[in-house]
């Protein structure tokens, strides 16, 4: 039998230059954070909070801005809130994992309120050790 040329040899780990090795395992650590990332993404959606929600809430929910015409994202991503406002600053702060947090001007929702109840839409930045809560969307509550 012949050697067809098109064919590669494997060649002996020992025998690849270091450098292909450290620029495939970089390849390969780079594609598993992706792949995590992806994953992770994917686990922080609805768990089950809003599955007997009527169909026509859901669908005004994934309709809200907030003031730069950003999307707050779906019903699942957001989270019933404790709500008190501030008179001294005139802004909203909401109680997010027992810490109070103002919310940004930008992030108020002024539509009215269908739900009833206020809602907040934020999420988690590790900044070193710390973690810190960026809030996306606030609807507040009907009264206001």
């Amino acid at each position: 039998m012949g050697t067809n040329r098109n064919e590669r040899a494997l060649v002996p780990l020992a025998r690849v230059p270091f450098e292909e090795i450290e620029v495939f395992m970089l390849a390969l650590i780079a594609a598993a954070i992706s792949l995590l990332h992806l994953t992770s993404a994917t686990l922080a959606r609805d768990e089950g909070r809003y599955q007997n929600a009527d169909p026509t809430i859901k669908a005004w929910i994934r309709g809200l801005t907030d003031k730069n015409g950003n999307g707050c994202c779906d019903t699942a991503d957001g989270y019933p809130a404790e709500v008190e406002w501030d008179n001294r600053t005139g802004r909203y702060r909401v109680r997010i994992d027992g810490q109070w947090h103002v919310v940004p001007d930008d992030a108020v929702i002024e539509t009215p309120n269908r739900l009833g109840y206020p809602m907040v839409w934020y999420y988690q930045v590790q900044i070193g050790s710390q973690s810190i809560f960026k809030i996306r969307c606030f609807l507040p509550g009907a009264g206001g």
